[in-house]
């Protein structure tokens, strides 16, 4: 399924995607260009990576998305999705998480079959000059002088451990307000629409290991990870001096790859007035390097905290392992790929429009994460061997539309 008309009909069959883009909301009283419109020229020319709304007109006004949608401006963009309900947005994500995880496609043994949801903050727009009333300031110096500096940080919710992120909701950094109060409404709004049951472990970086969070987690019914830094030294001094001796257990993945792990399960964390349970992850890999022409090996070794409310019997150590490695593996190579390949922290709506700002943000998370969907379930998974990448997959997506535009009309 080489065609951009294979991913349609998967979205229709699956998640009847023509019913759920009519709910959207509009807040526009006589619009004269459809919203479904708008999302649609946003959502496609994200999928075939256009890093631009100036290119995604472009290829709305005479290139191959001429015939599917039709002429649709920049400033029509940034004016309908100034205007639109976000939540609608966010309902949407909601039914097809639901979608996905009813199909059986959320299921991962790594963390004995519970759904994990990793949260992470990841900076989205800074400017010198651009500015919006719900920028965050902070000051930086350039030579002999302080300058100050706007910016967006957003904290996203995806759930993980599938071959592929799903990013399921997200939510703006309020000026001047940590990182984990967004996060703790990401949280409460997921829980609010999805359930309590819906998902059980929540993986968080070391800025999340701290008592209010850890609270709020627990009385949602949920159990978290963190990592574990020296933001929490007295925890994290204790752990080591506990664990200064042989691991409590060793593992091989692969041939280069070597694991150790030690296990506390009631260390005191004074702060937050309870035991919690530690786990600390050395992982040695032998890397193959090319110095001066010559092939050398060289260990690379990492070592690791985590603290965690599960217990023992309903995840092990391994396993808590595993979850720590794919939250990293979600900051490093998620995110960066969105960046680089799609451009999602190119803030084309930003000036005066911050509504529309995280409108665009949710569109394009929500079309990368359901491109990935497909191209593993759909593409990946007949091949046996090596795979075609992204890239090219996109690439034949939009040749063959060149050659036959006709072939993707409306409807």
């Amino acid at each position: 399924m080489t065609s951009i008309k294979g991913l349609e009909r998967y979205l229709e069959k699956v998640f009847d995607w023509s019913a759920r883009v009519a709910s959207l909301q509009d807040g526009r009283c006589f619009a004269q260009v459809p919203l479904r419109q708008v999302f649609e020229a946003v959502f496609w020319g994200t999928v075939l990576r256009h890093k631009s709304l100036h290119s995604i007109e472009a290829e709305c006004r005479e290139g191959v998305l001429r015939r599917r949608i039709g002429p649709v401006s920049e400033s029509t963009v940034g004016y309908a999705l100034e205007r639109m309900e976000v939540q609608s947005l966010r309902e949407l994500s909601f039914a097809v998480t639901r979608k996905l995880k009813r199909n059986g496609v959320l299921q991962w043994a790594t963390a004995g079959g519970q759904l994990v949801v990793a949260l992470d903050g990841i900076e989205v727009f800074c400017s010198e000059r651009r500015r919006c009333a719900k920028c965050s300031v902070r000051t930086k110096r350039r030579g002999e002088e302080q300058v100050q500096e706007y910016y967006h940080r957003v904290v996203v919710a995806s759930l993980v451990g599938f071959g592929f992120r799903l990013v399921v909701d997200l939510e703006l950094v309020k000026p001047g307000e940590n990182e984990v109060g967004a996060g703790e409404r990401v949280l409460r709004r997921m829980v609010q629409h999805l359930g309590r049951r819906f998902f059980q472990i929540v993986v968080a970086d070391a800025l999340y290991a701290n008592a209010p969070f850890l609270h709020t987690v627990q009385r949602l019914g949920l159990d978290l990870v963190a990592t574990l830094k020296d933001n929490q030294s007295d925890l994290l001094a204790q752990a080591k001096g506990r664990m200064d001796r042989p691991p409590d257990q060793t593992f091989q993945r692969d041939a280069q790859t070597h694991y150790a792990i030690w296990e506390e399960e009631n260390l005191w964390w004074d702060v937050a007035r309870e035991s919690i349970r530690v786990i600390q992850v050395q992982k040695e890999r032998w890397l193959t390097e090319s110095v001066g022409g010559n092939k050398q090996r060289r260990l690379q070794s990492r070592r690791q905290f985590y603290l965690t409310t599960c217990s023992p019997r309903r995840i092990s150590a391994r396993s808590i392992g595993r979850v720590g490695e794919v939250r990293w593996e979600l900051e490093t190579s998620t995110f960066s790929h969105a960046t680089t390949e799609y451009g999602i922290k190119h803030a084309q709506v930003h000036s005066g429009k911050p509504q529309a700002f995280l409108a665009l943000l949710c569109i394009r998370l929500l079309a990368i994460s359901l491109y990935m969907i497909y191209v593993c379930r759909q593409i990946w998974s007949h091949y046996r061997h090596e795979k075609p990448s992204l890239k090219l997959i996109t690439d034949r997506f939009y040749r063959n539309l060149a050659r036959n535009p006709k072939a993707w009309a409306p409807g």
